[in-house]
């Protein structure tokens, strides 16, 4: 699968820096990796990071889904928002389904930052609230 050790290098050593991955940075760092293509900050300022071929696109999100199933300690989560005091960070991330993580990965306006969108994370599954039940 093209770019697969690309792309999974990348998340897994994201996720050991941060313990997250943010899925809409993956078409900017594809960008400016991959294609060699300047990438214009904030992120969200410019439609252009995140204008790929289809093609890549598609690409990209079965890279995504491989290594989801492949790390199964992995697995996305959307971010619900921030709670009162002793809020930490990852108590506002919920663990999605299996059939909600393929709806949000087969969406690509879930890909694209813009502000005000809800945000979806690879991480393990341990981080967040497991409200998948």
């Amino acid at each position: 699968m093209k770019y697969y050790n690309y792309i999974s290098k990348l998340i897994l050593e994201e996720i050991e820096e941060t313990d997250e991955f943010n899925l809409k940075f993956i078409i900017p760092f594809f960008q400016k990796d991959v294609l060699k293509r300047d990438i214009k900050t904030p992120l969200d300022s410019c439609e252009s990071n995140f204008e790929i071929p289809y093609k890549d696109w598609q690409n990209l999100n079965q890279c995504i889904q491989k290594l989801l199933k492949e790390k199964q300690q992995l697995a996305l989560f959307k971010y619900v928002g921030e709670g009162g005091k002793g809020y930490k960070w990852n108590d506002g991330l919920d663990l999605l389904t299996n059939k909600e993580t393929e709806l949000v990965l087969n969406k690509k306006r879930n890909w694209v930052l813009k502000k005000g969108d809800t945000l979806f994370y690879i991480a393990e599954r341990s981080i967040g609230n497991d409200n998948s039940r």
